[in-house]
């Protein structure tokens, strides 16, 4: 690997949500790789270079997957195959959505449970701490 390119393109710090991934109960169901999938994700939504679509009232963000494999060398998945699986997968779960153009392009976003588990505090606004049970899915 040229690690000139490799600093270049990766990402330089990748936010996994803990508390919110186990207080929503997906401890079981996905990994640390699907973690920097959407962590991903999530810093291109609020990319302003970023290719938007409107629709429905949702915005999506166009993501490269060739950039996306290129930005998160840690996750070890080589090949777009790879990923599509994992966006399936995420999507099954309800923390992406999917839409497909109709030039075929595939525009992605995160669903309000994602931004859930990403924002998740266990303190209230009013300084009372949240029960964890009451968050399970």
């Amino acid at each position: 690997v040229d690690k000139s390119e490799l600093v270049n393109n990766l990402l330089y710090r990748i936010t996994i949500p803990q508390l919110g991934i186990a207080a929503f109960d997906f401890l079981d169901s996905t990994d640390m790789n699907d973690w920097a999938i959407l962590a991903y994700i999530k810093r291109w939504e609020s990319n302003k270079k970023s290719k938007k679509l409107y629709v429905g009232g949702w915005e999506y963000v166009w993501v490269n997957y060739n950039r996306l494999i290129t930005s998160l060398p840690l996750i070890h998945i080589l090949s777009k195959n790879s990923i599509s699986k994992r966006i399936h997968k995420l999507e099954k779960l309800g923390l992406i959505d999917k839409y497909l153009s109709e030039d075929n392009t595939l525009y992605l976003r995160l669903t309000e449970l994602a931004d859930s588990v990403f924002d998740f505090n266990t303190e209230g606004p009013d300084g009372v701490m949240f029960e964890m049970d009451s968050y399970s899915r």
